[in-house]
């Protein structure tokens, strides 16, 4: 049952999608060596 006036943050939303964002660039960026390093590829 939605309430009147709304409650919390206008942009609690988008601040999440953000830092879903930041966090799965870091993850790609620290983790990718890792990977291709266990695939036997990457650079030479």
């Amino acid at each position: 049952m939605p309430s009147w006036p709304p409650r919390g943050d206008v942009w609690d939303t988008q601040w999440d999608m953000f830092l879903a964002l930041c966090g799965a660039v870091i993850a790609l960026v620290l983790l990718s060596r890792r990977h291709n390093g266990q695939l036997g590829t990457g650079p030479r």
